[in-house]
């Protein structure tokens, strides 16, 4: 980041469920910058896995990254933004959180989680003049979707990307998302134009949730 942007970066590699490590990151972070203004919990995991075929293990690896990970993470940071009385903390949910989808229960219930916490931390923090909000995108164009698109493609023999084209199509906007689509609410979110904005959940989808 520093040759891309000219700042100074701190590159930390971390457990994200581990509370112990995450409270000496957090310390190290302020350290190294003085203060923390900003926390994005953007950690994810999906599997697409039939609700009778989900394992305990995969069920607790899904549970650890999507939502026990956002909480231990919030909690490390809390006291930094109580303390400076100001902070950003956003947290990436999705729409699955906000509907269903088939094959995707330990997901989707993962990321309703995060929207349930989003709001109780909110209401926690305000008085500190710390914003917490969350962003749920809907289907956008990420290594991740590709590697979807691999394996329902291989399953149903169909050319790569079918699977992709055919999600387009159920979107309103008849395409998928980028991440700079996504960057961009989380930008505002972190601005002070979103000073008075806290507890929302965001979608960023194209119209996909309405359909």
């Amino acid at each position: 980041m520093h040759d891309d942007f000219g700042i100074r970066s701190l590159a930390l590699n971390a457990d994200i469920c581990d509370h112990d490590a995450m409270m000496d990151h957090v310390g190290e972070i302020v350290q190294a910058f003085g203060r923390v203004d900003i926390w994005v919990n953007n950690a994810g995991l999906y599997r697409g896995t039939p609700m009778e075929q989900i394992t305990m293990q995969e069920w607790q690896m899904m549970l650890d990254v999507n939502y026990t990970g956002v909480f231990v993470c919030t909690k490390a940071i809390a006291p930094i933004f109580k303390q400076q009385r100001n902070g950003r903390l956003i947290n990436m949910s999705s729409i699955a959180g906000r509907t269903g989808f088939k094959n995707s229960l330990a997901y989707c219930s993962n990321k309703a989680a995060v929207i349930g916490l989003t709001r109780a931390a909110a209401m926690d923090l305000a008085p500190y003049n710390v914003t917490v909000n969350a962003i749920c995108p809907g289907t956008i164009m990420t290594d991740m979707v590709r590697r979807v698109d691999e394996d329902i493609c291989r399953n149903e023999n169909w050319p790569l990307g079918t699977h992709i084209q055919n999600k387009s199509k159920q979107i309103p906007m008849q395409r998928l998302g980028s991440i700079e689509e996504v960057a961009g609410v989380a930008a505002f979110l972190a601005s002070e134009d979103a000073s008075y904005v806290t507890g929302q959940t965001i979608e960023v989808d194209g119209g996909e949730i309405i359909v």
